[in-house]
């Protein structure tokens, strides 16, 4: 039992009480209401497919031809200090991705990643092959507006792993200065 009025757990049961609710209650489209967390997912990604489709004449269009200034192609070289720059500076609240690893472990060992990473990135570059892990997103709902049931009042997040993101930052830098 616990004591009448008391504000810290009271506090603590009212965000467990929002934090949980959500999670049960049902989603609704049009006729369709959902209950299970299966339902709902998929439910989730029909709606978010409809949404933001690509027309079939865009997909199927080739992508221009690169036209180089000189045969030679050079990757850039991405030094340590840069990658470490860039690790230090992650946000440490931000979301660690699907492969559970967080922002503060990252920039907490930025000193030792940064060669080892720099040297992946080098062989990125200079083999052109992206890593498929990278790749994988994580899309959750986040709610806008409105009813909380309503599936069209939820839109896309997409959380990416965040050595994607550091490595997306370092292609960033080198399009800056080049200016492509």
């Amino acid at each position: 039992m616990y004591p009448a009025h008391d504000p810290i757990f009271e506090r603590l049961f009212n965000d467990l009480l929002v934090t949980a609710l959500p999670s049960n209650a049902p989603l609704k489209t049009g006729n369709d209401v959902c209950y299970e967390s299966v339902s709902k997912a998929n439910l989730l990604n029909k709606h978010f497919a409809s949404i933001s489709s690509v027309p079939d004449d865009v997909l199927i269009k080739p992508l221009p031809p690169v036209n180089y200034i000189t045969n030679l192609r050079i990757p850039p070289l991405i030094e340590p200090f840069a990658v470490y720059c860039l690790l230090t500076g992650l946000n440490s609240r931000k979301s660690k991705g699907f492969n559970n690893l967080p922002n503060q472990l990252l920039k907490s060992c930025s000193l030792s990643l940064a060669t080892p990473f720099s040297l992946l990135s080098n062989f990125i570059l200079a083999t052109n092959r992206y890593p498929r892990s990278w790749k994988i997103a994580s899309v959750i709902p986040l709610h806008k507006s409105g009813p909380k049931y309503d599936i069209s009042n939820c839109r896309p997040i997409a959380i990416l792993p965040s050595v994607s993101k550091v490595f997306e930052k370092i292609i960033q830098s080198f399009v800056r200065i080049l200016r492509i």
